[in-house]
């Protein structure tokens, strides 16, 4: 057996503890440089007043025409929250303020479980907002065997002011009783929802605008995208699926207003009649 002298096992043991003493210790982390995931950052509102402050110093200079004991700056820049553009706000203000709404096509045709849990509880939520303040709901259902929704059709039946109306082709407004009754009732803005969103919402949206009326949609009262099982249910007007839902959005934003929820309507509605 092979014996190591004392002296050399001493020898680098020594040099192990120099070793070991000549190492630098790690360089602390600069507060700077902790990352801002470790650090709890306080929420402060002072960004969001200051752009409020000038938001409202745009306003008081830009709708000065339009303020008075009706319409004050906070209404203006509560619409301007909902991202309306400029125009379509004036258009607002411009306006006699007179909402109707209008339920579209809501029949078992089309209709799909997830639409019933929330497009269709939304849209009872409007009718019964349309009830509370008096607002008019026109239900258009095509001619066809299915009939209209028994939740829709129930509210209707207990609303203040509703009219019903068959209609033959993806237009409503293509009837003579529909232009008609929407003069008589002097509307300025109809809230449009129901199906489907690629062809009859977009065609009556299209002939409400062509018969001079203006139009409000949001994204949580129509569905989503079409649900009807034939290959050409929605390409008729705008274009199949998914990309006609696409485009009838685009004609909404363009030609109209287009909110993100039915919530956003009854805040325009109360800044006009409150």
């Amino acid at each position: 057996m092979v014996r190591i002298p004392y002296f050399f096992i001493i020898c680098v043991f020594i040099l192990l503890l120099l070793g070991c003493s000549n190492t630098s210790p790690l360089p602390a982390i600069p507060e700077t440089q902790i990352p801002a995931s470790t650090t709890t950052v306080p929420h402060s509102d002072t960004g969001i007043a200051q752009e409020k402050e000038i938001m409202m110093s745009r306003i008081n200079t830009e709708y000065s025409q339009y303020l008075d004991e009706s319409i004050s700056a906070e209404d203006i820049y509560n619409l301007m929250v909902l991202n309306l553009h400029d125009q379509e706000i004036r258009n607002l203000l411009e306006s006699n303020k007179r909402f109707g709404v209008i339920i579209v096509d809501m029949q078992y045709d089309w209709i799909e479980v997830s639409d019933e849990k929330s497009m269709v509880n939304n849209q009872l939520e409007v009718m019964d907002f349309s009830n509370d303040h008096d607002i008019p709901v026109i239900l258009l259902s095509y001619d066809v065997e299915q009939p209209t929704l028994k939740r829709i059709t129930d509210k209707i039946d207990t609303s203040k002011r509703n009219f019903v109306i068959v209609k033959r082709d993806y237009n409503g407004f293509i009837e003579e009783n529909m232009k008609t009754l929407v003069k008589e009732l002097d509307i300025d803005y109809l809230f449009i929802m129901g199906m489907l969103t690629s062809t009859c919402v977009y065609a009556t949206a299209k002939g409400a605008t062509e018969e001079g009326h203006s139009f409000i949609i949001a994204k949580d009262v129509i569905n989503k995208m079409c649900s009807g099982s034939a290959e050409n249910d929605c390409s008729d007007v705008t274009g199949n699926d998914v990309e006609g839902h696409k485009k009838a959005l685009k004609y909404f934003d363009t030609n109209g207003i287009l909110l993100e929820s039915y919530l956003d309507f009854f805040v325009i509605y109360n800044i006009f009649n409150n």
